[in-house]
């Protein structure tokens, strides 16, 4: 459970720069043009769902911990 919330952290990084890429850039729009557009969206999405997770989780450990 340790190694839990950077991993989530790390996976929702990547997710989020992909959702960028995807929506933001000349490349990720031809990429995904139209309804294939939703990629990026839900890789967004699921970026940050991720990274609250991370958060939560490492802040549930904080409070957790012993003294």
């Amino acid at each position: 459970m340790r190694f839990l919330s950077p991993v989530l952290l790390a996976v929702g990084a990547a997710c989020l720069a992909f959702a960028y890429w995807g929506l933001k850039t000349p490349a990720g729009r031809r990429a995904y043009d139209e309804m294939a557009g939703i990629i990026p969206m839900a890789a967004g999405l699921l970026g940050v769902i991720l990274c609250v997770a991370a958060l939560a989780l490492w802040l549930w450990r904080w409070f957790r911990a012993p003294m």
